[in-house]
Order: structure tokens, then C-alpha cells, then sequence
């Protein structure tokens, strides 16, 4: 199979994964819980899918994953109904950490440059998007006509 039709339909289950999460499903242990879907795998022969979820607040990450792996046929099923997928893959529910990890380096960004800066009076600081302030961004690129 080709990797695009893979693609697809990975795009394809992450809308429809969000959408019928965020319609909620009636499992006591997701009550509470903030889930979100990070990405979703396809295999080459499009039977199984891997994943993502991320699950805040972290002490609940074990009883969601259960929850999410426990309602995994209910779900596939949902997706099939409200998609045009003619065969869902079998989903498999992961726990994805790359977002913790990604807060993790913006916070030792952040505190380098607080100590980097402490008295120098800079400002801005890093934010999962980018800097915060123009000052922090790289200057435009030259053009060639400012000594015109």
C-alpha cells in the first residue's frame, strides 16, 4: 500500500478519534480527565493503528489508557459509522509523552534565559510556539539593496 493512503487515513481517524472522544464516552474512569488525541499511526497493510493520547492530569494517565483501550472496539466501530472508511483498523491506544517532553526543554529554555538575563533586562520568554517578543526572532534576511 502506499504510504499517502496511509497518511489519509490517518488524518482520517484523528479527526473522527477527537471528534467521538470529545462527544465523551460513558466510562467513569475518563471522568475528570482531559484527553487528547497527538497522533495516529497506520500500519503499511492498513489493519492496525497505533494512538497517541495525551492525558492530563498525569496521575490519571494509567486509568484513561485502560479506559481508552477498553473502549477501543466500541470506538473503531463509531468510526466506521461516521466515516466513509469501508475497513476501520484495529485501534491501539498509546501513552504519548512528547508533549511533557517538549514542556520540559521550553521550561530549561526558560530558565536559562532568566538566568542568562537576570539583570540584563531582557524579556520574553519561550512559549511552546515560538518566542513571545520580535526581539527574540532572527533578523529579516538581506536583501542586497540597503547599500543602494
Amino acid at each position: 500500500m502506499s504510504s499517502r493512503k496511509s497518511q489519509q487515513m490517518a488524518s482520517t481517524l484523528r479527526e473522527a478519534l477527537t471528534e467521538q472522544i470529545a462527544r465523551g464516552l460513558s466510562d467513569p474512569r475518563l471522568e475528570g480527565v482531559l484527553l487528547t488525541v497527538t497522533a495516529v499511526r497506520v500500519s503499511a497493510d492498513l489493519r492496525d493503528a497505533g494512538v497517541g493520547v495525551s492525558v492530563l492530569p498525569e496521575k490519571h494517565q494509567a486509568r484513561a489508557l485502560a479506559a481508552l483501550r477498553h473502549a477501543a472496539s466500541h470506538l473503531r466501530r463509531e468510526v466506521g459509522r461516521r466515516t466513509d472508511l469501508s475497513n476501520v483498523p484495529t485501534l491501539h491506544f498509546d501513552l504519548d509523552t512528547s508533549l511533557k517532553k517538549q514542556a520540559g526543554v521550553i521550561e530549561s529554555l526558560n530558565r536559562a534565559r532568566a538566568e542568562r538575563g537576570a539583570g540584563a533586562g531582557e524579556g520574553g520568554a519561550y512559549t511552546e510556539t515560538g518566542p513571545e517578543s520580535g526581539e527574540n526572532q532572527a533578523p529579516p534576511a538581506s536583501t542586497g539593496d540597503e547599500d543602494r
